[in-house]
């Protein structure tokens, strides 16, 4: 070394004196972001799947429901004691889920009867020979159930699609 403290020209610089080095070349994407990236957006790619697939299914049992509140006999249904009252296919429903085969039963269509606290509830007989007189040929057998609000219901009975009785489904 020179009496100043830097080395003799020529030789190569020493760590601690004269100019800094420079920093380290940086290396490339660590394991573990790449791990989660590839986890990050496989994830987000389900969550679009389910979303698409609730929504689907969310605008479908909307439909049957809104066509259930105006299918044909539900306005012959409030006059014979319903507060309100809905039909189903279940066959509309079917492509999403395996409706006919949860109840157990043989029907196709469910007419549902809710009636308000403090009114007196008709009987699913009654229902029953309503619903045939408005729609003629149901095609199916059907269920008929009667609700009062906030209860469980006070009949569920299966009828041919004449109005016959066939079976209490409770």
């Amino acid at each position: 070394m020179n009496p100043q403290g830097y080395p003799q020209q020529g030789y190569p610089q020493q760590p601690g004196y004269g100019a800094p080095q420079p920093p380290p070349p940086k290396k490339g994407m660590s394991g573990c972001l790449l791990a989660a990236l590839i986890v990050g957006g496989i994830g987000l790619v389900l969550c679009i799947v389910v979303g698409v697939f609730v929504w689907k299914a969310t605008k479908a049992i909307t439909a049957a429901a809104e066509e259930g509140l105006n299918a044909p006999g539900t306005a012959e249904l409030r006059k014979a004691g319903c507060d309100a009252a809905v039909i189903m296919d279940l066959s509309k429903l079917s492509s999403l889920f395996d409706a006919g085969a949860t109840s157990g039963s043989t029907a196709g269509i469910v007419v549902s009867c809710a009636v308000n606290a403090g009114h007196t509830a008709p009987t699913c007989d009654d229902l029953a020979k309503a619903y045939v007189k408005a729609v003629p040929t149901p095609g199916n057998n059907f269920v008929v159930q009667v609700t009062p609000q906030g209860g469980l219901a006070t009949c569920k009975k299966v009828y041919s699609p004449k109005g016959t009785f066939l079976r209490d489904d409770r």
